[in-house]
């Protein structure tokens, strides 16, 4: 079998939608935003506290706007194609695939939880803290006082904006 599959490709349309969508409704305007940073000097993206300030204050909103985006896309309805034989909403399609009379195909795991759990520590990073190194949460925790557990982190892109502006300005002059 050839490494390759040649002809037409009718498979990639539904994943091109999808990619479309996400950067119409999410990417587009998170490129468009700190592209205007950037030009506006807000966002030195050469800067290591820049970066962990727009970590920080941005990825918990940026997130957010994922999770809404694959809600929304999970039960929006696929339509049937002359191609493609799958129809119907994708997060009942995954979860109860009788529903639109198709079968479930998952297989059972070969090994129990524990040992996967075991694999997963073994071979698996911690996702750093707000996506921030410990240094510059240190240096956070130092100058706000407050525990970097317990940072109230932002809902809206305003209140991401603002929190970004006051940090750049109490760190003015620290180096991480």
């Amino acid at each position: 079998m050839p490494p390759f599959l040649g002809g037409r490709s009718t498979g990639n349309q539904r994943i091109e939608r999808f990619w479309g969508s996400l950067r119409q409704t999410v990417c587009e305007f998170w490129r468009n935003y700190f592209r205007e940073m950037r030009s506006s000097g807000e966002l030195d993206q050469l800067n290591p506290i820049d970066i962990q300030c727009i970590r920080l204050c941005f990825l918990s909103v940026i997130k957010y706007q994922l999770m809404v985006f694959q809600s929304t896309w999970n039960v929006h309805r696929i339509r049937a194609q002359r191609h493609c034989q799958v129809s119907g909403i994708p997060s009942v399609l995954y979860h109860q695939p009788q529903v639109y009379g198709y079968e479930d195909r998952s297989l059972p795991l070969s090994c129990n939880i524990g040992i996967l759990q075991e694999i997963i520590d073994e071979y698996s990073l911690e996702y750093p803290l707000y996506g921030c190194e410990n240094d510059f949460l240190d240096i956070l925790e130092e100058i706000t006082g407050v525990d970097k557990h317990a940072f109230t982190l932002p809902t809206n892109v305003r209140e991401a904006h603002e929190l970004y502006v006051s940090l750049k300005e109490c760190l003015n002059g620290y180096r991480i």
